[in-house]
């Protein structure tokens, strides 16, 4: 009976153990063709350094580029998720909010930018984050 119960443990375990590889590093061509141009056309002179498929309820995509900047594509290849080391590109922030933050922080540039829950939050170069509703109108700063 001992028997049963540890074979019956262990193969749960293995089961368990290879089942759930949630997250799995890929090479950069293996990545949608949409998100390498997205990719390719925004951050020129950058390389891929690492690109992870993570699968969880939805597949979402991990890429780091060769600058530091780390980017996440959601199930649709689109991108939900920028965390720059330095000012992100003009052409990946929508025009309002870079109007926006041109006019009201003029000695600010955007380092991070993030769609969560309908609503757009970007974060500056002096850590302050601000939040944007879906269509690029400013809501308030977050604490």
């Amino acid at each position: 009976m001992k028997s049963l119960i540890s074979n019956t443990l262990v193969a749960l375990l293995l089961l368990l153990a290879t089942g759930c590889e949630k997250e799995k590093v890929i090479a950069a061509q293996d990545l949608p063709a949409t998100v390498q141009t997205y990719i390719s056309t925004h951050f020129t002179g950058n390389s891929i350094t690492k690109a992870v498929k993570q699968k969880d309820k939805n597949e979402l995509y991990e890429v780091t580029l060769s600058d530091g900047t780390k980017l996440e594509f959601n199930a649709q290849n689109e991108v939900i998720d920028i965390d720059g080391k330095s000012k992100l590109p003009n052409s990946v922030i929508p025009n309002k909010i870079l109007d926006y933050v041109t006019v009201n922080y003029p000695s600010n540039y955007i380092v991070g930018w993030e769609l969560q829950n309908g609503n757009q939050e970007v974060q500056l170069n002096n850590q302050t984050v601000l939040l944007f509703n879906s269509a690029g109108d400013f809501l308030r700063i977050e604490e």
